[in-house]
């Protein structure tokens, strides 16, 4: 892809780019490493029909999501301190509806946001969910309360957009932001380079902390904070086949336990509040 070709940047649409690593692009005023958007049906298709991979991409994720259950239960634990019952929570990229449903084990009303048909259909069948859709405006309409807490896991970095965020904020009085991302700022991230696990072909949006601040501005929000990492540590190589054979590749394997103590994760969490 020549540089020609990417005229804005995917956050805050200046025209200050530069050619980054594998693939991406540069923004020299947010610090966002982006490229164009992939068309998740070709993908899905393709990633599940490689002879290599045995599971779908969607059950592949799903594996993960599974070792990192913790990053999850354990935001749902933070959000219970700092949201009251009232506060709907709304999940984008809610997936299957894994945390949508510890959300409702906790007593809070949830709603759903998603693109893939699967993932809607598994969802929206959990007992208590309100509703799931993969559009923002009628979950905006259905929306009973003016306090909405919005978790986006691992799910800024597949945005090529984020106008349904500054939907969100806009037109919901009080809003905030929860959710985990890859740094690729991160001392690690730039060790490991272009075998970075952040850097996909699913993942059109890179944030390092700057990154996340200037989305903070692009929401008018009033707070602004990103900590140390949260959910997986960094992986030299991203094929499944070559960590199993070689095991001590896959760092976040090798340090699962002691992941926190060490401190060793490539990915951070952000608050975002208006």
């Amino acid at each position: 892809m020549e540089l020609k070709e990417i005229k804005t940047c995917n956050l805050c649409k200046s025209k200050s780019i530069s050619k980054g690593i594998n693939g991406y692009f540069k923004c020299k005023i947010c610090n966002l490493l982006f490229k164009d958007s992939i068309n998740y049906d070709e993908y899905n298709t393709a990633y599940s029909n490689e002879k290599d991979n045995d599971i779908s991409y969607i059950e592949y994720h799903g594996e993960r999501w599974d070792k990192s259950d913790f990053a999850k239960i354990e935001s749902m634990e933070n959000i219970s301190k700092i949201s009251p019952k009232d506060t709907v929570i709304l999940d984008l990229g809610c997936g299957d509806g894994r945390f949508l449903s510890n959300a409702i084990q906790k007593g809070y009303k949830v709603y759903g946001y998603e693109v893939s048909a699967s993932g809607i259909e598994k969802s929206s069948k959990l007992d208590g969910v309100s509703l799931v859709s993969s559009d923002i405006n009628e979950i905006i309409e259905k929306l009973e309360t003016k306090k909405v807490m919005i978790t986006a896991f691992e799910v800024l970095e597949h945005l090529d957009s984020f106008s349904n965020l500054e939907i969100l904020f806009k037109k919901i009085n009080d809003c905030s932001l929860w959710g985990t991302t890859g740094n690729h700022n991160h001392l690690l991230s730039k060790f490991y380079g272009k075998n970075w696990v952040y850097l996909k072909p699913e993942h059109c949006s890179i944030f390092s902390k700057n990154s996340i601040r200037v989305l903070g501005k692009i929401l008018n929000s009033n707070e602004v904070r990103v900590f140390k990492g949260y959910g997986f540590g960094p992986t030299i190589f991203s094929s499944k086949k070559l960590s199993k054979m070689i095991p001590i590749a896959n760092i976040e394997n090798l340090f699962h336990f002691y992941k926190w103590r060490l401190n060793i994760s490539t990915s951070m969490t952000f608050w975002i509040r208006k």
